[in-house]
């Protein structure tokens, strides 16, 4: 998994420059569709502002979006296999269209 400094420092260090991000925030299924909606969109926007605020990166650089439960990484069978579920994914903008 990749940690939000290693992913800032890339920024910084120009390895990311003149690239585009869309941060889309995941969850495990316990919870209400709905619930689980709200709560990814806020984790991909966590992760935005994280960013943002500690290494500078223009908001223009970086979009979020949510898929909630609908796109599971790992069964929701277990709590152990549930973490994997609980996610933000980075994905290049010109990749992802």
């Amino acid at each position: 998994m990749i940690n939000l400094d290693i992913f800032g420092e890339a920024f910084l260090s120009g390895a990311l420059n003149d690239q585009s991000y869309l941060l889309v925030g995941h969850t495990d299924n316990v919870g209400s569709d709905e619930a689980n909606m709200v709560l990814s969109w806020e984790r991909a926007r966590m992760a935005k502002a994280y960013l943002v605020e500690n290494f500078g990166i223009y908001t223009s650089r970086i979009q979020v979006d949510a898929y909630g439960e609908t796109r599971p990484r790992a069964s929701n069978d277990t709590a152990e296999t549930r973490k994997l579920n609980r996610r933000v994914e980075f994905l290049r903008i010109d990749q992802y269209e």
